[in-house]
């Protein structure tokens, strides 16, 4: 979910000091700042939690501005919008030159766009070039639970790890800043609206600033259309095919790894090699929820095999007995050199809808 730790959640203040809230400075000569304790400030944020989840009743979204400095400096900014009505959430983030996009609907499922490179050489593969998103049905899907949960709705950002003394400034223009730092020397600065409600929320520190920008009322979400949609089930058995020589290798060779360990150094029997085999064969397909792998005894030993079925291309690979030696594909495998399945494929990004806003500096790494 696209949702902000808590070093997350905001950014510099230094967007209160430009000229979005630029004023004269006489204006200023009527501010109040009071000091408050860290149960004066739970208590303050709690208040305005309850005023913004009334503004918010009708929908909200919120924008964030992020400059991460890790060895480069990079840019950092997305949108969530939450749509109570329609039961919709949308989610954007663009790290550097990346998009990370996801939407979830009540009661029908979550989309993710195709962040991942195998994903989109998986669309290719099948002949689906004009596929963005991913959808994965999940009719019980509830959307205010998730923005509760996994959301930077104010009634989560205002509550959760708040607990610390600070200041409270009244400016004469109706509007309040709140003021703290946390323990790991992170500054956050929470702004207040005329109206009670929270406005923006910044933090920063020696790596990072961060802002998030609030704003009220009816939201639209519209979802990607099903021209450009793909199943995600469908996508995942794509993607296993995309890398189907060394899935079918892999296999082979966690099962000639198994032979080894069960012969203990002692001549390696055909049948015993057989049932092994077969049995890594069946759980990895079922892992995949796919029969991919076939199997077939030939002289010594077996033949795993798949064929993709969108470019139709065959792999094989044999497994064989020889002696005290067990030889996959013309090559010897000794009892540690099994990789298994889930060394096999790629790693590839989870379906996680909305995309959690994760603090900046981890959403920087990931595509450094």
């Amino acid at each position: 979910m696209f949702r902000p730790s808590r070093s997350a959640l905001a950014a510099t203040a230094l967007s209160m000091a430009a000229g979005a809230f630029a004023m004269p400075v006489a204006a200023y000569a009527a501010d109040t700042t009071t000091s408050l304790s860290a149960t004066q400030m739970v208590a303050e944020l709690k208040t305005v939690a309850t005023t913004s989840t009334t503004a918010g009743a009708s929908g909200w979204n919120v924008n964030l501005a992020a400059t991460v400095t890790l060895g480069d400096a990079i840019t950092v900014s997305g949108a969530y919008v939450y749509d109570p009505l329609h039961k919709a959430i949308s989610s954007r983030i663009r790290v550097a030159n990346r998009l990370f996009e996801s939407y979830a609907v009540g009661g029908r499922g979550l989309y993710q766009n195709l962040a991942d490179p195998d994903m989109r050489a998986a669309v290719r593969m099948m002949g689906r070039p004009e596929v963005k998103y991913a959808f994965a049905t999940e009719p019980s899907l509830n959307v205010d639970t998730l923005v509760n949960a996994d959301g930077p709705a104010p009634s989560v950002v205002l509550t959760e790890d708040v607990s610390y003394a600070g200041t409270k400034t009244v400016h004469d223009d109706g509007t309040t800043d709140y003021a703290y730092h946390t323990a790991d020397d992170e500054a956050y600065t929470i702004h207040v609206g005329t109206d009670g409600s929270l406005a923006t929320i910044a933090v920063a520190d020696s790596f990072m600033t961060e802002t998030l920008t609030y704003s009220y009322g009816p939201q639209v979400v519209t979802v990607p259309a099903a021209s450009t949609t793909i199943s995600m089930t469908v996508l995942e058995r794509g993607i296993r095919y995309l890398h189907m020589s060394q899935v079918v290798k892999g296999v082979g060779q966690e099962g000639a790894s198994r032979v080894l360990r069960k012969a203990d150094g002692h001549i390696v029997k055909v049948a015993s090699l057989r049932k092994i085999v077969r049995a890594e064969v069946k759980a990895d397909n079922k892992i995949m929820g796919m029969k991919m792998i076939k199997v077939k005894n030939v002289s010594h030993g077996v033949r795993l095999s798949a064929t993709n079925p969108w470019t139709h291309k065959s792999i094989s690979y044999t497994v064989k007995a020889s002696g005290r030696k067990v030889v996959v594909g013309g090559r010897a495998t000794t009892a540690a050199l099994g990789s298994g399945f889930p060394a096999a494929v790629p790693d590839q990004a989870p379906l996680t809808v909305p995309s959690s806003w994760l603090d900046a500096r981890l959403l920087a790494a990931s595509v450094k």
